[in-house]
């Protein structure tokens, strides 16, 4: 037999009140967790971006290929020429594949989400265009009796970069504030 406070007590599709409530948290724990391990992620997905900016602006190595490879561009040489199997040991050869190689890896990283892509983009976008640009006879020549997807990854990141280059930014000057008017100002 029911009494009418036991009947008020069950509310909605047979439940208690307590029982919707305690699903409510747990729902709301769940929700919490999910946002708390993808923010998590993309903090990851970022730091590991900076770490790669700042290894590759500390490599001699890979400074010294791109400023080969830009000396043998300026010089109107055909990179193609170091490209072909008789030049593979030649040390404007070897120095080109080192850089290619390493914008690869970059490459393959942001394609599997590893590293962070528009804070890459913001920090690299010249470099990795450039490097392109300049390297795509070399390339080429390549591909013409190695692999036909030697590079293949730089040269789609840098052909979606040259798709959607970066925006110019309206540069505004920064005022002298207190602490006061920067957080509520």
């Amino acid at each position: 037999m029911t009494t009418p406070q036991t009947e008020a007590v069950r509310l909605l599709l047979g439940e208690t009140i307590a029982f919707w409530c305690q699903t409510l948290v747990l729902l709301a724990a769940a929700i919490f967790a999910g946002l708390a391990i993808r923010s998590s992620r993309l903090i990851e997905r970022r730091k590991a971006a900076i770490a790669a900016l700042f290894m590759s602006h500390h490599d001699k190595r890979l400074s010294d290929a791109l400023h080969l490879i830009a000396l043998l561009h300026q010089d109107d040489k055909k990179i193609a020429v170091w490209g072909k199997e008789d030049q593979r040991d030649s040390e404007q050869a070897q120095a080109i594949r080192y850089a290619l190689n390493h914008y690869e890896y970059v490459s393959v990283a942001i394609a599997q989400g590893i590293y962070d892509e528009t804070l890459y983009k913001n920090g690299r976008y010249t470099t990795v265009v450039q490097l392109y640009e300049r390297t795509k006879p070399f390339i080429d020549a390549r591909r013409d009796h190695g692999p036909k997807t030697a590079w293949q990854e730089i040269e789609c990141l840098a052909v979606k970069w040259l798709a959607n280059p970066l925006k110019v930014k309206t540069i505004k000057s920064v005022e002298d504030r207190n602490w006061f008017d920067r957080l509520f100002g």
